[in-house]
């Protein structure tokens, strides 16, 4: 498979990940044990914006921008969150259901395997590809198993929960939730064997099995939107597709044509794209409300948005 369809695959699923993360860091009807899955979405998010990046790069030849250990450091944290924060889900779930319940300090210890990424410069510097796969690839079992017990451990507790509901949407999220991970993890182990014995093939299962924190964050976004999720989401998606386009064209033909102009090399590169993103982002009239917003609620002392106790 080519590289230009998998960059559009995984940019498209990065773009899907961030309009689900935005929706429920906006919404403030959700709380409790679930919150956790917040951390899901997020670890998708990061996982296949490394992965963009790293295959952009590779397939413009602008590896040596600086981006390269970045991207490959963000698809190792966001592998290491998704179970990290799934774990997390399942105690808390296990331990109280759907109730709220104050943070404790001990459910940190859920992200203690993030810890291994500060391994990862000195792996990739060794691995003969170059890659993360080839960096850490006598982890891959011990990490499949992981994953694997985690998600059956939150399907479990979720499906167990829906008969102690009575609230039809409440029990609707809680049996697709429930039979989605089952699924996944079964399609996580077939992606895994079908990696190892064809290894042109590991990007297509990298982006499949990437898919299933996002269609988790999916089902939960909907849960917490009522009214109009679909509406929402495509017009979302459809804007920030737009935007995100027109940042790889930027960079493309200005940004590439700017480089022996401007100062430190790829570092005035990354710190001018930056800008022009953040200038871009702030222009936009909802963005623009948002921060507008959160600067005025910081400023009086109150947090941003209350989201309830993790």
């Amino acid at each position: 498979m080519t590289e230009a369809p998998l960059i559009l695959a995984f940019a498209a699923a990065t773009v899907v990940d961030t309009v689900l993360l935005a929706i429920l860091l906006e919404r403030r009807a959700w709380r409790g044990s679930l919150a956790p899955l917040l951390g899901v979405v997020l670890g998708a998010l990061l996982l296949h914006l490394g992965r963009t990046v790293d295959l952009w790069l590779r397939a413009s030849q602008e590896a040596g921008d600086g981006w390269q250990l970045t991207a490959q450091l963000l698809t190792g944290g966001g592998a290491l969150l998704i179970p990290s924060a799934l774990l997390h889900t399942a105690l808390r779930v296990w331990d109280s259901g759907l109730q709220a319940r104050r943070f404790d300090p001990r459910y940190a210890l859920c992200y203690a395997p993030l810890v291994i990424l500060m391994g990862f410069p000195g792996k990739l510097e060794e691995a003969p590809g170059g890659t993360l796969l080839d960096a850490v690839g006598p982890l891959l079992i011990p990490y499949a198993v992981w994953v694997s017990l985690v998600t059956l451990c939150v399907a479990s507790g979720l499906f167990f929960l829906r008969d102690g509901s009575r609230r039809v949407r409440v029990q609707g999220f809680l049996t697709k939730s429930s039979l989605w991970l089952g699924l996944w993890t079964l399609l996580f182990w077939t992606l895994c064997y079908v990696g190892f014995q064809r290894p042109g093939s590991r990007e297509v299962c990298v982006l499949l099995a990437g898919l299933g924190p996002t269609v988790l964050g999916l089902l939960f976004a909907q849960y917490v939107v009522r009214f109009h999720f679909w509406v929402l989401v495509i017009e979302r998606v459809a804007v920030l597709s737009a935007a995100a386009a027109g940042v790889a064209l930027f960079h493309t033909f200005v940004l590439s044509s700017l480089r022996s102009s401007l100062p430190f090399g790829g570092v005035g590169i990354m710190a001018l794209e930056a800008a022009v993103i953040l200038g871009a982002a702030g222009a936009y009239g909802p963005v623009r409300a948002a921060l507008r917003r959160h600067a005025a609620r910081l400023a009086a002392g109150r947090p941003a948005h209350s989201v309830g106790p993790v």
